[in-house]
């Protein structure tokens, strides 16, 4: 689907990109307050894109990947610590990192039902601005990707949202392979992600999730107590200490795996 357009278990809706995500859940565990089977997300921002090959924020990264679109490889769903198959069932690489060699899943199906070629996989590489490696299809399933320099830590750089492999469709707009297609996509109030039947994983159990944009803490948390939200992407501190008083609200505390820090400019007075 396009930007402008309407067009993992269960799986990671949010994945970490925060120090601190804040989740707020209703008590009794339902999921879909608002109609059958739906999961409703406040989130605090509006995402930048809908085309992995340009993402550069966070939000973005949340709803796509692994969601809607899949790279190669992926970290593990519990701890994030360990590079596993994902679109790419294993691999092997050459003269100590300069080649990486990837053996495709096969039976892997685009949104728009046809199937996953390397070729595919090749194209939608090839879109990626930030990619400046060679990569090329070496049998129906396997490609080879040819670095200028020694890459040992190539698969983390694959794993990454921009490299979700996505399909450019012959009437415009993008094909993933992740378990949830876009149905609708408006930032700046809201995204509809349905799910997807013919998803080589295993299918989640509920419809879709709706992604309600731009909404403050307040707002979200009256909007869950209303029965509206399920699900809150990120609280301020001061608000997350109101709510655990709250006996009606089930707040919940991760750590993220990014290091925040600020640099000091010692060179200017």
């Amino acid at each position: 689907m396009d930007e402008g357009g309407k067009s993992d278990s269960l799986y990671p809706i949010l994945i970490g990109c925060w120090l601190m995500i804040l989740t707020v859940l209703p008590p009794s565990g339902e999921v879909g307050a608002q109609s059958e089977s739906w999961l409703n997300v406040a989130l605090s921002g509006s995402p930048v894109t809908c085309d992995p090959a340009k993402i550069n924020d966070a939000l973005s990264t949340s709803i796509l990947q692994n969601n809607v679109f899949e790279p190669l490889v992926r970290y593990d769903g519990d701890k994030f610590a360990t590079i596993e198959p994902n679109l790419a069932v294993s691999w092997e690489t050459r003269e100590a990192g300069k080649i990486w060699i990837f053996h495709l899943r096969p039976g892997v199906r685009f949104h728009d039902g046809t199937l996953l070629t390397a070729a595919d996989v090749v194209n939608s590489i090839k879109r990626n601005r930030q990619f400046t490696e060679l990569v090329e299809e070496i049998g129906g399933l396997t490609i080879r990707i040819l670095c200028q320099t020694k890459r040992v830590d190539f698969l983390k750089t694959v794993s990454k949202a921009e490299y979700g492999i996505a399909k450019v469709l012959p009437q415009g707009g993008l094909a993933g392979t992740g378990p949830f297609y876009i149905e609708r996509w408006e930032p700046s109030s809201r995204i509809i992600l349905r799910t997807f039947d013919l998803c080589w994983r295993e299918r989640p159990n509920f419809t879709g999730v709706r992604f309600h944009c731009g909404l403050s803490g307040e707002e979200a948390v009256a909007r869950m107590k209303a029965g509206e939200i399920d699900l809150i992407d990120i609280l301020s501190p001061s608000l997350a200490d109101r709510i655990k008083a709250d006996e009606d609200l089930v707040l919940s505390i991760l750590k993220g795996t990014n290091i925040c820090y600020v640099q000091i400019n010692t060179q200017h007075p």
